[in-house]
């Protein structure tokens, strides 16, 4: 279902945190940091952990929202990957979850995200500007579209806004929009079913 994690400014997260993220979410990352100018940069299209930490590592102590894929809707590939510009370099966000109401057979090699974005999202904003989703009814009316979806969004002036942000889990001043931060394998333990059979 893929996981959303953001990081306030001068928190720094373990690597093994950001690589079970992507064990368990492994169909393409991205992130998006705030730089100390304001300027937002946003890097994606990640298919090794290592390429992914490469680029992010040095961007640690940014304000940042990070993804961690698996794949829906779409193609796996670099376009499909989030974060996603609503307006070039001012708004961007992450989407976490399956959306049912998006149409995607217009294009079937984009996402459910990608489409909400451009049919959506980029619609309001060129309608009503860079601040629509700051509109309390807006508000309302984005989180009963989206269901059970996590929606993350960062403003180029800092401000970040999160849908369904409870029923995600924060940890060390960390928001997470699922579980699948965790080692599966090493917090998991396995134990076969006995089945008992009686004789007659």
């Amino acid at each position: 279902m893929c996981i959303i994690l953001y990081k306030p400014k001068g928190i720094n997260l373990k690597k093994e945190i950001y690589q079970n993220c992507f064990e368990n979410n492994k169909d393409g990352a991205g992130f998006i940091v705030r730089e100390k100018t304001g300027e937002l940069k946003l890097e994606k299209g990640f298919f090794s952990f290592q390429d992914f930490w490469e680029h992010f590592q040095p961007n640690q102590q940014k304000q940042a929202i990070v993804h961690f894929r698996i794949t829906t809707h779409g193609e796996t590939d670099q376009e499909n990957c989030h974060p996603f510009w609503l307006k070039e370099n001012k708004l961007a966000f992450a989407h976490n979850g399956v959306m049912n109401n998006v149409d995607c057979s217009k294009d079937e090699t984009k996402s459910d995200s990608w489409h909400f974005n451009v049919s959506i999202l980029q619609h309001l904003q060129e309608k009503l500007g860079e601040d629509f989703i700051y509109d309390k009814v807006l508000q309302i009316l984005i989180s009963e579209f989206i269901n059970q979806s996590r929606l993350a969004f960062i403003h180029e002036d800092g401000r970040v806004l999160i849908f369904n942000k409870e029923k995600g889990v924060t940890e060390d001043n960390v928001w997470f929009s699922n579980y699948s931060f965790h080692n599966w394998k090493a917090t998991k333990k396995w134990k076969p079913i006995k089945k008992e059979y009686k004789t007659r």
